[in-house]
């Protein structure tokens, strides 16, 4: 598929979040399939594409959210150590 088809799709599919549907669901991603069945990807390639990126781009932010998370309970936990080996007077 040629670099100018993938960025034509995903910009025309973007315009799908634009339509007011409940959770925002099925408007990207039949926007995407629709833009590149119109520059003349076949179907079934156009759909697993659609699925790959969507997949993609739910789980590469996931991962290192969960990590950072992870690492900022760690810090928040030294911090309530720090606070309650403390002295009062």
């Amino acid at each position: 598929m040629p670099v100018a088809v993938l960025v034509m799709g995903y910009f025309l599919g973007t315009l799908g979040s634009l339509l007011p549907l409940p959770g925002g669901i099925g408007g990207v991603e039949g926007g995407m399939i629709g833009a590149f069945a119109a520059f003349g990807v076949p179907g079934s390639q156009a759909l697993i594409a659609v699925l790959a990126y969507r997949a993609i781009s739910f789980w590469l932010p996931t991962l290192p959210g969960m990590a950072g998370y992870l690492s900022l309970r760690s810090t928040v936990r030294g911090w309530q150590s720090a606070e309650t080996g403390r002295v009062t007077a």
